[in-house]
C-alpha cells in the first residue's frame, strides 16, 4: 500500500516539475492598446482633446522642473526631481480621471509625468 502511494506521489510530483518547467503561458497580443497607434485597428482614433502627438520610444526634453512620480497621480511618491530640459524616453500612455500620463524612463529610473508637462508639439 505505502509502495503504491508513493508511486502516486511521485506520478504527480514529475506531472508539477513538468509543468512549472514550462513557463508562464504568454498573454494574446494587445489589439487595442493604443488607441490610434500600432496595433490599433484602422480607423480608430481617440476622442477630439484626448489624442497625443507624442509616441512611445520617442526622446523628449521636459518643459519646465518637473517630478517623475511612482504612480500616475500628483499624490504619487517622487521617484526623481527633474530639471527644465531634461531628456526622458516615453514607454506608454494611460488616462485617468486627473488626465494624460506617460511612463517615462530617465537614466536609472522610471516613473510618471503628465503629458502636459512634456513640452509643446512643433
Amino acid at each position: 500500500m505505502k509502495a503504491r502511494q508513493s508511486l502516486a506521489l511521485a506520478a504527480v510530483a514529475a506531472l508539477l516539475l513538468a509543468a512549472c518547467q514550462s513557463g508562464p503561458p504568454k498573454p494574446p497580443p494587445c489589439k487595442v492598446c493604443a488607441y490610434g497607434g500600432p496595433g490599433a485597428p484602422p480607423g480608430v482614433a481617440l476622442p477630439p482633446g484626448l489624442a497625443t502627438p507624442f509616441k512611445a520610444g520617442e526622446r523628449v526634453a521636459v518643459a519646465k522642473a518637473v517630478e517623475l512620480r511612482s504612480a500616475p497621480s500628483p499624490t504619487g511618491e517622487t521617484v526623481e526631481a527633474l530639471p527644465a530640459g531634461t531628456v526622458v524616453t516615453l514607454r506608454s500612455r494611460m488616462l485617468n480621471a486627473i488626465g494624460p500620463w506617460w511612463l517615462v524612463d530617465h537614466q536609472l529610473n522610471s516613473g510618471w509625468l503628465r503629458e502636459s508637462e512634456l513640452p509643446a508639439p512643433r
